[in-house]
Protein backbone atom coordinates (compact mmCIF):
# COMPACT_ATOMS: atom_id res chain seq x y z
CA UNK A 1 0.00 0.00 0.00
CA UNK A 2 2.80 2.47 0.90
CA UNK A 3 4.63 1.52 -2.73
CA UNK A 4 1.44 2.90 -4.14
CA UNK A 5 1.02 6.14 -1.94
CA UNK A 6 4.51 6.47 -2.82
CA UNK A 7 3.95 6.64 -6.62
CA UNK A 8 0.86 8.74 -6.06
CA UNK A 9 3.06 11.22 -3.94
CA UNK A 10 5.25 12.26 -5.98
CA UNK A 11 2.79 12.35 -9.03
CA UNK A 12 0.86 14.91 -7.17
CA UNK A 13 3.88 16.88 -6.18
CA UNK A 14 5.36 17.11 -9.32
CA UNK A 15 1.95 17.79 -11.08
CA UNK A 16 1.78 20.44 -8.74
CA UNK A 17 5.10 22.01 -9.44
CA UNK A 18 4.12 22.31 -13.11
CA UNK A 19 1.03 24.10 -11.97
CA UNK A 20 2.59 26.34 -10.20
CA UNK A 21 5.19 27.18 -12.98
CA UNK A 22 1.93 27.81 -15.11
CA UNK A 23 0.36 30.35 -12.74
CA UNK A 24 4.41 32.22 -12.68
CA UNK A 25 7.59 32.71 -10.86
CA UNK A 26 5.41 34.03 -7.38
CA UNK A 27 3.38 30.98 -7.19
CA UNK A 28 6.49 28.76 -7.95
CA UNK A 29 8.53 30.40 -5.26
CA UNK A 30 5.59 30.27 -2.67
CA UNK A 31 5.38 26.30 -3.50
CA UNK A 32 8.97 25.77 -2.91
CA UNK A 33 8.58 27.40 0.38
CA UNK A 34 5.51 25.66 1.61
CA UNK A 35 7.21 22.95 0.67
CA UNK A 36 10.09 23.12 2.49
CA UNK A 37 7.70 23.88 5.63
CA UNK A 38 6.53 20.28 5.05
CA UNK A 39 9.53 18.68 4.88
CA UNK A 40 10.68 20.05 8.07
CA UNK A 41 6.85 19.85 9.38
CA UNK A 42 6.33 16.10 8.52
CA UNK A 43 10.51 15.09 9.35
CA UNK A 44 9.31 12.79 12.09
CA UNK A 45 6.74 10.32 10.58
CA UNK A 46 9.05 6.64 9.64
CA UNK A 47 7.61 4.48 7.30
CA UNK A 48 8.20 1.22 5.09
CA UNK A 49 8.93 1.41 1.62
CA UNK A 50 10.24 -1.62 -0.56
CA UNK A 51 11.31 -3.04 3.36
CA UNK A 52 13.20 -0.45 4.26
CA UNK A 53 12.63 2.18 6.62
CA UNK A 54 12.05 5.88 5.46
CA UNK A 55 10.97 9.26 6.26
CA UNK A 56 8.09 10.08 4.44
CA UNK A 57 9.49 13.75 4.00
CA UNK A 58 11.89 13.04 0.94
CA UNK A 59 9.15 13.81 -1.56
CA UNK A 60 8.97 17.01 -0.26
CA UNK A 61 12.45 17.88 -0.24
CA UNK A 62 12.61 16.76 -4.13
CA UNK A 63 9.84 18.48 -4.90
CA UNK A 64 10.96 21.87 -3.62
CA UNK A 65 14.67 21.27 -4.61
CA UNK A 66 13.34 20.67 -8.47
CA UNK A 67 10.62 23.80 -7.94
CA UNK A 68 14.18 25.65 -7.22
CA UNK A 69 15.52 24.42 -10.67
CA UNK A 70 12.33 25.20 -12.54
CA UNK A 71 12.48 28.92 -11.03
CA UNK A 72 16.52 28.96 -12.23
CA UNK A 73 15.65 27.76 -15.74
CA UNK A 74 12.69 29.84 -16.54
CA UNK A 75 13.45 32.96 -14.42
CA UNK A 76 16.78 32.84 -14.09
CA UNK A 77 19.45 32.92 -11.40
CA UNK A 78 19.10 35.95 -9.67
CA UNK A 79 15.56 34.80 -9.14
CA UNK A 80 16.98 31.48 -7.54
CA UNK A 81 18.51 33.91 -5.02
CA UNK A 82 15.53 35.40 -3.70
CA UNK A 83 13.95 31.89 -3.40
CA UNK A 84 16.43 30.84 -0.62
CA UNK A 85 16.27 33.83 1.28
CA UNK A 86 12.50 33.73 1.43
CA UNK A 87 12.90 30.02 2.22
CA UNK A 88 14.91 31.26 4.81
CA UNK A 89 12.50 33.91 5.92
CA UNK A 90 9.28 31.36 6.53
CA UNK A 91 11.48 28.31 7.84
CA UNK A 92 12.37 30.66 10.18
CA UNK A 93 8.72 32.43 11.09
CA UNK A 94 7.24 28.66 11.21
CA UNK A 95 10.10 27.39 13.54
CA UNK A 96 9.32 30.58 15.53
CA UNK A 97 5.70 30.64 15.70
CA UNK A 98 5.57 26.97 16.77
CA UNK A 99 7.21 27.63 19.51
CA UNK A 100 5.11 30.68 20.75
CA UNK A 101 1.84 28.07 20.56
CA UNK A 102 3.85 26.04 22.30
CA UNK A 103 4.07 28.68 24.90
CA UNK A 104 0.27 29.29 25.34
CA UNK A 105 -1.07 27.39 28.43
CA UNK A 106 -3.77 25.20 27.25
CA UNK A 107 -7.70 25.08 28.98
CA UNK A 108 -8.68 22.56 31.18
CA UNK A 109 -10.88 21.70 27.94
CA UNK A 110 -8.27 21.32 25.59
CA UNK A 111 -7.47 18.11 24.15
CA UNK A 112 -4.57 19.00 21.42
CA UNK A 113 -2.33 20.55 23.61
CA UNK A 114 -0.34 17.17 23.42
CA UNK A 115 -0.50 16.06 20.20
CA UNK A 116 1.03 19.83 19.02
CA UNK A 117 3.91 19.20 21.57
CA UNK A 118 4.84 15.82 20.38
CA UNK A 119 4.04 17.54 16.46
CA UNK A 120 5.98 20.70 17.34
CA UNK A 121 7.95 20.15 20.21
CA UNK A 122 10.77 18.36 17.94
CA UNK A 123 14.31 18.05 19.53
CA UNK A 124 16.14 21.28 18.82
CA UNK A 125 19.22 18.94 17.17
CA UNK A 126 16.98 17.48 14.73
CA UNK A 127 15.04 20.61 13.68
CA UNK A 128 18.34 22.64 13.14
CA UNK A 129 19.99 20.13 11.15
CA UNK A 130 17.07 19.51 9.15
CA UNK A 131 16.57 23.25 8.66
CA UNK A 132 20.33 24.48 7.94
CA UNK A 133 21.02 21.39 5.88
CA UNK A 134 18.19 22.20 3.44
CA UNK A 135 19.48 25.76 3.37
CA UNK A 136 22.71 24.45 2.44
CA UNK A 137 21.25 22.16 -0.03
CA UNK A 138 19.59 24.61 -2.03
CA UNK A 139 22.74 26.80 -2.04
CA UNK A 140 24.29 24.00 -3.36
CA UNK A 141 21.74 23.36 -6.02
CA UNK A 142 21.88 26.79 -7.14
CA UNK A 143 25.47 26.73 -7.82
CA UNK A 144 25.47 23.05 -9.81
CA UNK A 145 22.37 23.92 -11.61
CA UNK A 146 23.72 27.61 -13.09
CA UNK A 147 27.21 25.59 -13.84
CA UNK A 148 26.03 23.01 -15.62
CA UNK A 149 23.74 25.43 -17.92
CA UNK A 150 26.68 27.86 -18.57
CA UNK A 151 29.59 25.86 -19.25
CA UNK A 152 27.07 22.63 -20.65
CA UNK A 153 24.12 24.90 -22.16
CA UNK A 154 23.68 21.35 -25.00
CA UNK A 155 22.12 19.42 -21.69
CA UNK A 156 18.70 19.10 -21.47
CA UNK A 157 16.99 21.06 -18.49
CA UNK A 158 16.54 17.56 -17.35
CA UNK A 159 19.90 16.44 -17.30
CA UNK A 160 20.88 19.30 -15.23
CA UNK A 161 18.62 18.86 -12.80
CA UNK A 162 19.06 15.54 -12.42
CA UNK A 163 22.83 15.91 -11.81
CA UNK A 164 22.25 18.78 -9.60
CA UNK A 165 20.09 17.44 -7.40
CA UNK A 166 21.96 14.11 -7.20
CA UNK A 167 25.13 16.16 -6.12
CA UNK A 168 22.89 18.45 -3.61
CA UNK A 169 20.98 15.65 -1.98
CA UNK A 170 23.80 13.21 -1.71
CA UNK A 171 25.35 16.21 0.45
CA UNK A 172 21.42 16.72 2.32
CA UNK A 173 21.70 13.14 3.30
CA UNK A 174 24.64 12.74 4.62
CA UNK A 175 24.94 15.77 6.65
CA UNK A 176 21.33 15.67 8.10
CA UNK A 177 21.98 11.80 9.32
CA UNK A 178 25.35 12.55 10.97
CA UNK A 179 23.85 15.83 12.26
CA UNK A 180 20.84 14.71 13.03
CA UNK A 181 21.41 11.09 13.97
CA UNK A 182 24.92 10.73 14.68
CA UNK A 183 24.46 8.61 18.60
CA UNK A 184 20.65 7.97 18.11
CA UNK A 185 20.49 5.03 15.32
CA UNK A 186 23.34 2.72 14.39
CA UNK A 187 24.93 1.90 11.11
CA UNK A 188 24.28 5.43 9.99
CA UNK A 189 25.81 4.43 6.57
CA UNK A 190 22.90 2.12 5.92
CA UNK A 191 20.15 4.94 6.79
CA UNK A 192 22.25 7.41 4.48
CA UNK A 193 22.36 4.69 1.42
CA UNK A 194 18.66 3.85 2.05
CA UNK A 195 17.44 7.33 1.99
CA UNK A 196 19.95 8.28 -0.87
CA UNK A 197 18.47 5.69 -3.22
CA UNK A 198 14.90 6.66 -2.50
CA UNK A 199 15.92 10.18 -3.24
CA UNK A 200 17.38 9.31 -6.56
CA UNK A 201 14.47 6.96 -7.73
CA UNK A 202 12.27 10.51 -7.03
CA UNK A 203 14.95 12.55 -8.85
CA UNK A 204 15.09 9.79 -11.94
CA UNK A 205 11.17 9.72 -11.91
CA UNK A 206 10.90 13.91 -11.88
CA UNK A 207 13.65 13.96 -14.85
CA UNK A 208 11.83 11.58 -17.09
CA UNK A 209 8.21 12.96 -16.46
CA UNK A 210 9.39 16.95 -16.86
CA UNK A 211 11.32 15.63 -20.09
CA UNK A 212 8.22 14.43 -21.16
CA UNK A 213 6.16 17.47 -20.46
CA UNK A 214 9.13 20.31 -21.45
CA UNK A 215 9.05 18.54 -24.98
CA UNK A 216 5.49 18.96 -25.53
CA UNK A 217 6.13 22.71 -23.75
CA UNK A 218 3.43 21.59 -21.55
CA UNK A 219 1.11 24.86 -22.37
CA UNK A 220 4.02 27.19 -21.31
CA UNK A 221 4.10 31.19 -22.87
CA UNK A 222 7.33 31.05 -20.73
Amino acid sequence: MNELIFVLHVSVVLAFCFFSLKLGKKALVAFMALLAVLANLFVQKQIDLFGLTITCTDVFSIGAMFSFNLLQEFFGQKEGRKAIKITFFLLFFFALMSKVHLLYLPSTLDTTQIHYQKLLGVMPRIFMASFSVFLLSQWIDLKIFSFLKQRFSSLSFAKRSFLSMSVSQLIDTVLFTYLALSGVLTHLWHVILVSYLIKISIVSFNSVFSKLLLKRKYGFSI
